[in-house]
């Protein structure tokens, strides 16, 4: 997983324009409500192979053995950030928090007035 996430640094970059995507420009409904949207951002379990003293840490509310990974895509469903490692336990908010903080993570911030769309279990900050 360390080694995926290290290249995922070189291969997955995120591509900012100021243009509409034609996805929300083809619908007027979607138009007023989502013109400076940029992405989605949401958290997804996936399952993991753990050192054998520190299972349960990672034993999420299904009983699996996961990781807590966070993406961002965009219209085109193309990932442009991938956060991975975390424990299956751990919420949502505290991995986009550290995320957010670490400069070595490369969090894809947006240009002013741009935003994702994200769940209730994201903090509601510039970008959100």
């Amino acid at each position: 997983m360390k080694a995926l996430n290290e290249l995922g640094r070189h291969i997955i970059k995120p591509h900012f324009t100021d243009e509409v995507h034609p996805y929300i420009v083809r619908n007027n409904r979607n138009l007023p409500w989502f013109g400076q949207c940029v992405g989605a951002m949401n958290n997804t379990m996936m399952d993991a192979v753990v050192l054998a003293s520190v299972p349960e840490a990672y034993r999420n509310r299904y009983g699996r053995v996961a990781q807590n990974v966070m993406c961002i895509c965009n219209f085109d469903m193309k990932l442009i950030f991938v956060y991975s490692g975390w424990e299956g336990t751990v919420h949502d908010a505290r991995i986009y928090l550290h995320a957010a903080s670490q400069g070595s993570a490369q969090f894809p911030w947006l240009p002013e007035g741009k935003y994702y769309l994200a769940d209730s279990a994201f903090l509601c900050t510039r970008g959100i």
